[in-house]
């Protein structure tokens, strides 16, 4: 390594460096390394230094020549004049209209009738193009601003409305309105006025119109008069009172609700029918029905044994058709089995009687062949020995039950049937009470 600042090629006498002691301002050492060394260097001591002929470095005169044969002048560029101006060595700038189609960069060679286009794709960034239009109407600028037109000689305007403060007055004449307002266009004017029967108050009545008048009167009722009524289906939310019923209307005089609600209501009448029978029976245990063959000497007696000593409502038991003839018929339909009440002499001690009612159809009994049908108990009721007890007692016994409700038909049959305890002679006298609606 050498010093810098000396010429080792001339200065042989000066050998290179191999090795380093470390001191003030030097630190490292060895004989290979690197070495930091701070130099404070007086330029008044370098070799060859002049001191009429050097540049201050540093210090407060830091930038002083110290030198005959140096200046310190500023070198100051001249201006530009002509088509390329500068002023104090400043900008360049070039003055308008100077440059000429030659000096400008553009993509191609020029055409008469072309115009520059913007392509920033191209070379220069400008290119000679054709114009979109070189005929333009004035349909090809409707989207411009147009704030001053003058005067149009020819052509057809095809863009949006033009204002009428670009119409001259009495300019439009009757030709350019269509047939349609021809009659009432003033020939000496050309202005468009009022047909002579229509007044400006009626023309008037036009504001405020959203489409065309006559396909809304169309869509109108029609005038309500004595010709010309309203059906009454098309009052009312639904439609569905007709006008028969609307009708009905005629001669109310108040509120129809609040006078039925003042009624009383109209409650059903009926009339109570009371059916007879009387005999005599000695059967025992089982239930008797009267005979078929009627009431004549012995055959009156309620003998029939139906072969059942059932008591509970509607248990049923199989009756012979000839014996269920004796019963009673119902003549017409809605009427109601009320019950039944019967008084009964026993002709034994302490022989207690019980009283019941059969039931069938009329669909089961008089439109059926065969010979027996199925009958249905729905009353019944066991003697109360009323007028006294124990095996001495012959006394009367009485047999009811009125809290029947038995809905009947037209052509229900109903069979009456005794029983007692023992098998002897019993008297007996049965009411039935049926209860029928009055028409």
């Amino acid at each position: 390594m050498k010093w810098i600042g000396i010429n080792s090629t001339s200065d042989t006498s000066l050998a290179d460096i191999t090795s380093v002691v470390a001191g003030t301002g030097l630190s490292g050492g060895g004989t290979t390394g690197d070495v930091t060394l701070n130099v404070n260097v007086n330029h008044d001591s370098l070799a060859g230094f002049v001191a009429a002929e050097h540049i201050d470095w540093a210090g407060a005169s830091a930038g002083t020549i110290h030198a005959t044969n140096y200046t310190n002048t500023v070198y100051t560029h001249p201006n530009h004049t002509g088509a390329v101006t500068s002023t104090a060595d400043g900008a360049t700038v070039i003055a308008a209209a100077v440059v000429e189609e030659g000096n400008l960069r553009i993509s191609n060679t020029p055409v008469d009738g072309k115009f520059l286009s913007a392509q920033s794709g191209n070379a220069g960034g400008l290119t000679w193009a054709t114009p979109p239009d070189t005929t333009p109407t004035l349909s090809n600028v409707n989207a411009l601003d147009i704030t001053e037109v003058g005067t149009i000689s020819s052509g057809v305007w095809n863009g949006d409305t033009i204002s009428t403060d670009y119409i001259a007055d009495q300019a439009i004449t009757s030709g350019k309105l269509g047939g349609t307002l021809s009659g009432v266009i003033n020939a000496n004017t050309a202005k468009v006025g009022l047909p002579s029967s229509v007044s400006t108050t009626e023309a008037g009545y036009l504001d405020g119109v959203t489409s065309a008048i006559q396909t809304q009167l169309n869509a109108k009722q029609n005038q309500i008069e004595a010709g010309n009524r309203l059906n009454a289906n098309v009052i009312g939310a639904n439609g569905n009172v007709g006008n028969s019923e609307f009708g009905y209307l005629d001669g109310v005089t108040s509120s129809i609700q609040t006078q039925l609600n003042a009624k009383a209501t109209t409650a059903t009448t009926y009339s109570y029918q009371y059916i007879h029978f009387f005999s005599i029976s000695d059967n025992d245990d089982d239930w008797a029905v009267p005979h078929a063959n009627g009431w004549v000497a012995y055959n009156n007696k309620w003998n029939t044994d139906v072969g059942s000593s059932t008591t509970t409502i509607g248990d049923t038991v199989t009756l012979n058709r000839s014996v269920a003839m004796s019963g009673f018929i119902v003549p017409h339909d809605d009427a109601v089995l009320v019950g039944f009440y019967a008084m009964v002499r026993n002709n034994d001690n302490d022989n207690q009687s019980h009283v019941g009612l059969f039931h069938n159809t009329y669909a089961n009994v008089g439109a059926k062949t065969g010979t027996s049908d199925t009958w249905t108990l729905q009353a019944y009721g066991a003697g109360d020995k009323t007028g006294g007890s124990g095996n001495s007692y012959m006394g009367p016994c009485e047999s009811k039950d009125m809290t029947r409700s038995l809905a009947l038909a037209a052509g229900d049959m109903i069979v009456p049937a005794v029983m007692e305890e023992t098998a002897n002679k019993i008297y007996f006298n049965i009411t039935v009470v049926i209860k029928t609606p009055i028409f």
